[in-house]
């Protein structure tokens, strides 16, 4: 038996369920208050590692390469 998941589309949050998705950003927000950037970033890139989204863990990572100077640096 394989282990492979097969993709099923994304839910759209914002279109399905306005309430959670706007309660889920103030909760963002407030978590993120007082922490670094890059240890936010950090986090939020090994909870897509322990979820398996690999889409989130590439959107991160884009995050990241966008945010950095060519040397590599912040």
């Amino acid at each position: 038996m394989s282990d492979y998941v097969v993709p099923t589309t994304r839910l759209n949050a914002k279109k399905e369920a306005p309430e959670a998705y706007l309660a889920m950003l103030g909760f963002a927000r407030e978590a993120n208050d007082g922490v670094e950037p890059k240890i936010a970033e950090l986090v939020k890139i090994r909870a897509s590692q322990i979820n398996g989204c690999a889409f989130c863990v590439d959107s991160t990572r884009g995050m990241r390469r966008r945010s950095t100077t060519p040397d590599g640096s912040t």
